[in-house]
C-alpha cells in the first residue's frame, strides 16, 4: 500500500471511532452490554441461588388476596410489617431492607395504631438491623412518615435511587449519592451499599471515583455509579409476605431462622406493574412464581401464576438485592472507558482498513465476518471473567470503515488501473488486460526501454496459392489462419502488435513482463507449426518464423489522435531480417544466439551458422528448432543482402 492509503485507513478510522463515540450511539453500546447478558447465560453456568447472600419477601399479588393483608388500605399494614421485622430480627437476619415507603400513617386519626411498628422499628434499628428507603426526586425526597423516620433514626435511610440511561433502562446504581449540606458536599451511601456493608461489617470510602468496599475496589464511574451484574433464571430467593407473615402466626420460628439467618432481607414490590425497570436483565426473565424457595404455612394459590407469561422488565427490589450479591461477592462488572472504547473500534477499523486494501471484497467480508465472531467470543469471555467490552461497537465500526475504505479503493486507488484499461482496451485481449492490470510493473504510458522477444512471421508463397481465388475465400482463410496462430501466441503470454498482409509482428515480455519469455516464443513457434499442419495438410499454411531477443522501446507510438502501442530499434529490424532468412536458407524458423540464451539452456535446438545481416558488422549465429526442415550446418559467414 502507498502512503497515501495509509493515510486514508488512519483519517477513516480515527473519524468512525469519534462518530461512535458520540452519545447517540450509547443506545448501541447497551444494546451490546444487554446482549452479554444473554450470551453468558447461554455458555457459562450461573451462581446457585442458595447461595445468595441476599433474600426478597415480596408484596405480591399473593399478599393482596391472603387474609389479613387482603381488603386492608396499604396505610394500615403497618402492624403486619411489624411482626414480620421482630420475627426476621430475631431469627438473626444480618439486616432487613424495606424497599417500600410509608409516606403517611394513620397515627393522627386513629393514636396508638403504629405503636407496634414503632417499636419493632426502633429495636430492630438499635441493633443496626433496619434500613428505610427513601427517594430523591426532587430537592425534597420522598420519605417514610416523620415518625418512622424518628424511630430508625437519619443513619439507617437511605435512598432507593437508580441510575437510568437514556433508553429508559437501568444497568447501573449508586454507590453513593452526592449532596449538599451548608455548602459542602455530602457523600451518603445508596441503599445496596448500605445494606452490604451491614451484612458484611465492611466499610465503604468513595475519593475521586475510587470506590473502597472493605479492601477491595470497585468498578464505578465518575458518579460513582457500578454496574449490576444481573443473572437468569430466578437468582434471589424470594418468598411471599403473606406466606411469612402466616408463617410466624404459625410459631414456625425454625423456618423463618432457617431461611433468613445471616441474610440480607429485602421487602419490597413484585407486582405487575409498579415498581418494575426495564434493564440488562430483559433477554434472560423467566416467568414470575411460584418461587423456588421452599413453603411455610400457605399452599400457592391456584390460578395465580401464568407460567408461560414473561416479562421483560424487572422489580426495583431485585435490582437492589442483585447490587448487593454483587457488592458481597466482588462480582460488580467493570466497563472500558469511552476512550477505551473509541481505542478499541479504532483499532478494529485499521484491521478492516488493511484488509480492505490487502484482500479482493470477497475473502475480506469473510475474513471480517470471521474476526466478528471472534470478537463475540472474547467479549463474552470477559464478560465472564468481569470486564464490559463493547460488544457491537468495534466490529461495525470496523464494518463501516472497511466499506467506507473500498469505495474509496475503487474511487482513487483503482483509478490507475482503470486508465490502463482504459487505454490498452482497444488493442489487448481481456486476458492479458486483466494480467497486465494485476502485475506489479506494468508500462510506462508514452515508451519505455525494456527486454523483449520480438516474433515475425509470413506465410510461405500466400499470394501464389492464393491467385485465382474468390476475395472472400482469401479473406476467410486468412482470418481462420490469424485466429488459430494469434490464440497460441496469447495463450503463451505474447502480445500480437500488427498484421501486415499475412504477417503476425508479436512480442514477449511487453506488456505483461514474463520471465521465460524466450522459451514461451519457442514453445509458440513449435505449437503454431503443429496447428497449421492440422489445420492444412497440403502445406497451403506453411509459416516462416523469425525470432530474436534483445533491447527495444515499446510504448504508445503516434499521434495524439491516433496512436499503436508497438516495439522499435534494431531488435524489431533483426527479427524480421531472420524471418525473411528463412527463405534463402530454406528452414521455418530461425532464432538468434540471444534467444537461445535467454532460454536458459534450451537443448531442443540445432546450430547452423554464421551470418551478417545488413547495418551489424558483427556476423549473428543462427539456430533453428529441432525435427524441422533445414539445411546442413555451415563454415563462415553467409552475407545476407535481402530484408
Amino acid at each position: 500500500m502507498k502512503p497515501r492509503d495509509w493515510a486514508a485507513i488512519l483519517v477513516v478510522s480515527g473519524m468512525v471511532a469519534w462518530l461512535f463515540s458520540l452519545p447517540v450511539f450509547d443506545r448501541l453500546n447497551n444494546l451490546g452490554i444487554d446482549s452479554l447478558f444473554w450470551l453468558r447465560e447461554q455458555v457459562f453456568a450461573p451462581p446457585a441461588p442458595s447461595a445468595s447472600p441476599s433474600v426478597v419477601i415480596a408484596v405480591d399479588e399473593e399478599t393482596y388476596r391472603q387474609p389479613p393483608f387482603k381488603d386492608t388500605p396499604y396505610a394500615l399494614w403497618t402492624p403486619l410489617m411489624a411482626e414480620v421485622v421482630d420475627g426476621l430480627v430475631a431469627a438473626d437476619a444480618s439486616v432487613i431492607g424495606l424497599d417500600i415507603i410509608f409516606p403517611t400513617s394513620v397515627q393522627p386519626v386513629l393514636p396508638g395504631y403504629d405503636r407496634s411498628f414503632l417499636v419493632a422499628l426502633k429495636k430492630a434499628s438499635q441493633q443496626g438491623k433496619i434500613v428505610l428507603t427513601k427517594f430523591q426526586s426532587t430537592t425534597k425526597a420522598v420519605a417514610p412518615y416523620p415518625g418512622y423516620e424518628l424511630a430508625v433514626g437519619g443513619a439507617n435511610i437511605r435512598a432507593a435511587n437508580l441510575l437510568t440511561d437514556r433508553d429508559d433502562a437501568v444497568r447501573r446504581f449508586p454507590l453513593f449519592l452526592i449532596g449538599s449540606e451548608d455548602g459542602r458536599e455530602v457523600q451518603e451511601a445508596g441503599f445496596a451499599l448500605e445494606l452490604a456493608t451491614r451484612l458484611t461489617g465492611d466499610k465503604a470510602t468513595a475519593a475521586k471515583g475510587d470506590v473502597r468496599f472493605g479492601e477491595r475496589g470497585v468498578p464505578s464511574d465518575e458518579l460513582f455509579g457500578a454496574y449490576v451484574n444481573f443473572r437468569g433464571d430466578d437468582p434471589i430467593p424470594t418468598y411471599s409476605l403473606a406466606d411469612i407473615h402466616a408463617c410466624l402466626k404459625a410459631g414456625r420460628a425454625d423456618f423463618i431462622a432457617e431461611q433468613f439467618h445471616g441474610k440480607a432481607v429485602l421487602i419490597g414490590a413484585v407486582l405487575d406493574v409498579e415498581d418494575r425497570k426495564l434493564t440488562s436483565r430483559r433477554y434472560i426473565t423467566g416467568p414470575e412464581g411460584p418461587y423456588a424457595t421452599p413453603r411455610c404455612a400457605l399452599p400457592v394459590p391456584e390460578g395465580l401464576y401464568d407460567t408461560t407469561l414473561y416479562r421483560r422488565n424487572t422489580p426495583g427490589v431485585y435490582i437492589h438485592a442483585q447490587a448487593v450479591n454483587d457488592l458481597v461477592r466482588g462480582d460488580t462488572p467493570a466497563v472500558v472507558s469511552r476512550f477505551g472504547r473509541s481505542a478499541l473500534i479504532a483499532a478494529a477499523c485499521l484491521l478492516t482498513g488493511a484488509l480492505a486494501f490487502s484482500l479482493q471484497p470477497y475473502f475480506a467480508a469473510l475474513l471480517i465476518g470471521g474476526l466478528a465472531l471472534a470478537w463475540i467470543v472474547a467479549a463474552t469471555v470477559a464478560f465472564r471473567l468481569g470486564l464490559i467490552l463493547p460488544l457491537f461497537d468495534p466490529p461495525l465500526g470496523g464494518a463501516v470503515a472497511h466499506a467506507m475504505l473500498l469505495a474509496y479503493r475503487f474511487k482513487l486507488v483503482d483509478q490507475n488501473q482503470q486508465r490502463l484499461r482504459r487505454a490498452f482496451g482497444y488493442y489487448l485481449p481481456a486476458s492479458l488486460l486483466e494480467k497486465m492490470v494485476a502485475s506489479d510493473t506494468p508500462p510506462a504510458l508514452g515508451g519505455e526501454e525494456r527486454q523483449i522477444t520480438v516474433w515475425f512471421s509470413d506465410l510461405a508463397n500466400f499470394t501464389g496459392t492464393s491467385e485465382g481465388q474468390p476475395p472472400q475465400a482469401i479473406v476467410q482463410r486468412l482470418n481462420e489462419y490469424f485466429d488459430r496462430v494469434v490464440a497460441i501466441i496469447e495463450r503463451h503470454g505474447g502480445y500480437v502488435d500488427k498484421f501486415v498482409g499475412d504477417g503476425i509482428v508479436a512480442f514477449f515480455g511487453a506488456p505483461l513482463t514474463l520471465d521465460n519469455q524466450a522459451t514461451a516464443a519457442l514453445q509458440a513457434a513449435r505449437d503454431v507449426i503443429e496447428e497449421l499442419d492440422r489445420l492444412a495438410p497440403d502445406g497451403s499454411l506453411a509459416t516462416r518464423i523469425g525470432i530474436h531477443t534483445g533491447k527495444a522501446v515499446i510504448g504508445n507510438i503516434g499521434s495524439s489522435r491516433r496512436f499503436n502501442y508497438t516495439a522499435i530499434g534494431d531488435s524489431v529490424n533483426l527479427a524480421a531480417r531472420l524471418e525473411s532468412a528463412n527463405k534463402l536458407l530454406g528452414t521455418t524458423v530461425l532464432l538468434s544466439e540471444s534467444t537461445k540464451a535467454a532460454t536458459g539452456g534450451e537443448t531442443d535446438v540445432i546450430a547452423l551458422g554464421q551470418v551478417r545481416v545488413m547495418g551489424r558488422l558483427e556476423p549473428l549465429k543462427l539456430y533453428t528448432l529441432a525435427g524441422l526442415k533445414s539445411p546442413a550446418a555451415w563454415d563462415g559467414v553467409i552475407e545476407l543482402t535481402s530484408k
